[in-house]
């Protein structure tokens, strides 16, 4: 970030509907500055991994269901030493039955999924993955964010990179090509994956011969990388300050709408751009 209107994101153009998702990376530098790591669906269900630049001590965890932001139990905060200074990987294992997360292999958090509102606001649509930084202590920025991003933003210090060293996301349904929602109650229970309603995600055990296949792409030489026959993708870059990544698989934006259509591709494409 350089200006107040620069927010550098890596966006997946599919959705996954459970499953893991993993970066190793450290978090920007500076007041007002917020590095993200954030699972989000078009129902607003969304779970995030949240850093203040400023803040050296903490790592924040945050839910959402369809957007409720009635309760002020969905975030905590966990103590961390530096997250700016060095390397950690922040997982988030997401399930029908609980949320977690963790760093570095440690789990830090878990959500029942009853205890996120009797299971309503637990999320539970397709999500896509989103990663990247943006301003937070803007000059334009509501009064409350400014405070909670540290304060306004101190542009002498600029630039304020995030680095992301690798990213990778297993989808909880192994194949899976489409996931339709069925009605608009936004519940797991109304996704339709490839066709068929109710396909709901089974753990896999680590020894089954039904576990994803894990296929990596680097971005440190070469513009593009294929991935292609998996239900697992990674991709790694050493440096990202103002770079996106997006995988160019087709998909289109799902709602809540009757028959709203989201794409799993598994296979795709990653491309290193600058913005």
């Amino acid at each position: 970030i350089e200006k107040e209107s620069h927010a550098p994101t890596i966006e997946s153009e599919w959705n996954i509907f459970y499953g893991q998702v993993e970066v190793v990376m450290k978090a920007a530098h500076g007041r007002g500055i917020v590095s993200s790591f954030v699972l989000e669906s078009s129902t607003l269900d969304e779970v995030d991994w949240e850093w203040i630049g400023s803040d050296y001590a903490i790592v924040q965890s945050i839910y959402y269901g369809k957007g409720n932001t009635t309760t002020y139990d969905r975030a905590m905060y966990h103590p961390m030493d530096k997250p700016q200074d060095g390397f950690h990987k922040y997982t988030i294992d997401w399930t029908p039955k609980y949320l977690s997360w963790s760093i570095d292999g440690a789990e830090i958090r878990r959500l029942m999924r009853g205890d996120a509102n009797g299971g309503h606001n637990y999320p539970q649509t397709p999500m896509k993955v989103k990663l990247g930084n943006w301003v937070g202590g803007g000059s334009k920025s509501p009064e409350g964010t400014v405070q909670w991003a540290g304060g306004l933003a101190e542009w002498d210090q600029a630039p304020f990179t995030m680095t992301v060293k690798s990213l990778k996301i297993t989808d909880g349904h192994p194949g899976a090509k489409t996931y339709t929602y069925g009605d608009k109650t936004g519940s797991d229970a109304s996704i339709i994956v490839d066709g068929k309603r109710g396909a709901v995600f089974q753990e896999q055990d680590a020894s089954s011969s039904e576990a994803p296949k894990s296929t990596s792409t680097k971005a440190t030489s070469t513009k593009t990388s294929s991935v292609t026959d998996s239900t697992t993708t990674t991709v790694e870059s050493t440096t990202m300050k103002t770079s996106s990544v997006k995988p160019t698989s087709t998909s289109t934006s799902s709602s809540t709408s009757d028959d709203a259509t989201t794409t799993s591709s598994a296979s795709s494409t990653a491309e290193e751009t600058s913005s």
